[in-house]
């Protein structure tokens, strides 16, 4: 489930275990112009990736490097991030 919010380059997405919500995680472009990208030095189409588990019983289970890895291969490697930085 993918929807953007105030920003049209976030990517927002629920996670959901069974067809049951608990999470989420969110990407974004990084660029030198954003708040974030002038403390930092940026690569070409470098993306930030948040996120949270929002649900207790599914906390200290691993799931959050599951997520990450599942979104970086569904979505970040997908839209051709920098996956270098």
């Amino acid at each position: 489930m993918s929807e953007n919010l105030k920003e049209p380059n976030t990517r927002a997405n629920i996670v959901l275990v069974d067809n049951e919500p608990i999470g989420y995680i969110q990407s974004y472009p990084v660029d030198d112009k954003t708040p974030w990208g002038k403390k930092i030095k940026v690569a070409d189409n470098m993306v930030s990736i948040d996120y949270f588990i929002g649900d207790i019983n599914y906390i200290h289970k691993g799931l959050g490097s599951k997520m990450i890895l599942e979104y970086i291969e569904q979505v970040v490697k997908k839209d051709k991030y920098d996956m270098t930085s």
